[in-house]
């Protein structure tokens, strides 16, 4: 089964520099307090950064499963993840935090929140930091013409902007990536540096994480 949380941590470490994505200076973009909430079909994932110090940063990546936010949800509005974490996140399923030296690309630190204990390093992250993404030659088109683009929630509302889509190949490092293809797309300011929708393909099966909120901590007001 492929890891969610891996996926995500390795696309939120890209940052488009020409045509290509390079690592450490995507998590130098972001601001503390910048969140994006990932669907994948089963749970919802939180992923946020939690604080910065000199090349140090730490990310805090929440799961939850739909069905307990279905029944924690009242009326029509949509769910209020940023109210719900500030809460203690009532319900997840794991709590993870990880530690990054953004000059030296390592991952320092993995503490698991839930369990309340430290985690043993994933061999896959190593090769996370070194992966790389390219410009996709061609772009997938609407009916009427237009360049397609996934749906960008930010702050609240629904923005239509373009996008970028971009390509990686995992490397046959004998793990359960290896081999497979990523797909993701990313937006400019004033949205996140994170990917919005992300893609992984290999042999029949097909994983997808598509962003259902996105923003600032700090600059949403919650009850």
């Amino acid at each position: 089964m492929f890891k969610v949380f891996v996926m995500i941590l390795s696309l939120f470490l890209f940052h488009l520099q020409g045509q290509n994505y390079t690592l450490k200076e995507s998590l130098q973009k972001a601001e503390v307090g910048d969140y994006i909430v990932y669907d994948t079909a089963r749970f919802y994932t939180m992923l946020y950064v939690k604080s910065f110090k000199n090349d140090l940063v730490t990310l805090e990546e929440v799961s939850v499963a739909v069905d307990c936010i279905n029944s924690m949800k009242t009326g029509s509005q949509p769910f209020d993840f940023v109210s719900w974490l500030k809460k203690g996140a009532y319900n997840a399923s794991s709590w993870i935090t990880y530690t990054f030296d953004l000059d030296k690309g390592k991952i320092l630190h993995t503490f698991s929140c839930t369990k309340k204990t430290n985690q043993s390093p994933n061999t896959l992250l190593a090769t996370l930091l070194n992966l790389s993404c390219t410009k996709a030659p061609s772009r997938k088109m609407t009916k009427k013409g237009a360049l397609w683009n996934p749906p960008l929630p930010f702050n609240g509302s629904l923005l239509k902007k373009d996008t970028e889509e971009w390509k990686a190949l995992w490397p046959n490092d004998g793990s359960l990536l290896a081999g497979s293809h990523l797909t993701l797309f990313t937006a400019e300011p004033p949205l996140l540096t994170l990917p919005y929708w992300i893609e992984l393909q290999k042999d029949q099966r097909r994983v997808l994480l598509r962003a259902f909120a996105s923003g600032n901590l700090a600059s949403q007001n919650h009850k």
